[in-house]
């Protein structure tokens, strides 16, 4: 599969240099160990997080512990890989759900900041640390029907290559995507390396990848390495500005897919696939290099 891989070599923020492969068509692989989003703070630091979005993540969280506890289930869940599936529904196409209040860095989507919301409305009062999750789905549908949003969510827990439920919440609800707290007294401690890092790594691909034009599409994102302690969402946002230097359009990307595996004898490896946006991608998820993953130590994901 990666024999007919195009490489370049990319010099890093970092001053090292990253080995880049491409198929020319929809697969880009980053031969680097992951990042997260990087902001430096304090505990002494002051911040302000928007009540609006604090009061949608709190309906999501008492949904899923009121679920959980009608079930006798004790919280937070006990340590495991678990993973969460999202549908959203809105009559907004995505360019029109809200925007980021903060604009430090460059703009991630919408509908990956939905997803971002959900993994932290589910962090330290459902699941003890949002590191256990190692897969992620969101899937946006428009409605001609005016009105609030509808989000459908479920939880469950990854056992070798299949899923067991845990939870699942629906309900119907203004939608309010994760945005940065107002840090104060301290603008200067954000680390935007995440900016230059996307703008580097794309510029060498514009001309070596031909993106599909689709109606609308699905981006596969897969982290290996060692990540058992890193965030998908926060590694998703990390690389997602490449799709945009790339030319894709947020309001076009209508399903996010999203898995960490976890291999500490691995460098690293970043994998972004630009696939056609159909509910048939398969049962079992795909490294970045085009193999799909079997074997008890890594966990499969049937995707929604």
């Amino acid at each position: 599969m990666t024999s007919h891989m195009q490489k370049i070599q990319v010099d890093s923020v970092y001053g090292s240099n990253i080995l880049v492969e491409t198929d020319g068509q929809s697969r880009i692989i980053i031969n680097e160990a992951p990042h997260g989003f990087i902001h430096e703070s304090d505990n002494k630091m002051l911040r302000h997080q928007f009540t609006n979005m604090m009061v949608f993540q709190e309906k999501l969280s008492m949904l899923f512990r009121a679920s959980l506890k009608a079930a006798a289930i004790s919280l937070p869940l006990p340590p495991s890989k678990y993973g969460v599936k999202v549908h959203l529904i809105s009559s907004r196409r995505i360019r029109d759900l809200p925007m980021a209040v903060i604009k430090a860095t460059k703009m991630t989507s919408p509908l990956l900041n939905v997803l971002k919301s959900v993994i932290d409305s589910l962090n330290g009062q459902v699941i003890s640390n949002d590191n256990q999750l190692y897969s992620a789905e969101i899937v946006y549908d428009q409605t001609p029907k005016a009105g609030l949003d509808y989000l459908e969510v479920e939880l469950f827990e990854v056992v070798k290559r299949s899923s067991k439920s845990v939870a699942r919440i629906a309900t119907e609800v203004y939608i309010v995507p994760k945005e940065p707290p107002i840090v104060y007294d301290a603008p200067d401690k954000y680390m935007l390396f995440s900016d230059l890092q996307c703008t580097q790594i794309a510029e060498p691909l514009k001309s070596m990848v031909n993106l599909p034009k689709l109606p609308s599409y699905h981006i596969d994102l897969q982290f290996v390495g060692d990540v058992e302690t890193r965030d998908i969402d926060n590694m998703s946002k990390t690389y997602w500005p490449i799709l945009n230097e790339l030319g894709l359009e947020d309001d076009d990307m209508h399903r996010i897919t999203i898995t960490k595996w976890v291999n500490k004898k691995k460098v690293g490896q970043i994998g972004i696939e630009v696939l056609p946006n159909t509910l048939h991608h398969g049962n079992i998820p795909k490294s970045p290099t085009g193999q799909a993953v079997r074997g008890k130590k890594q966990p499969g994901v049937k995707t929604i």
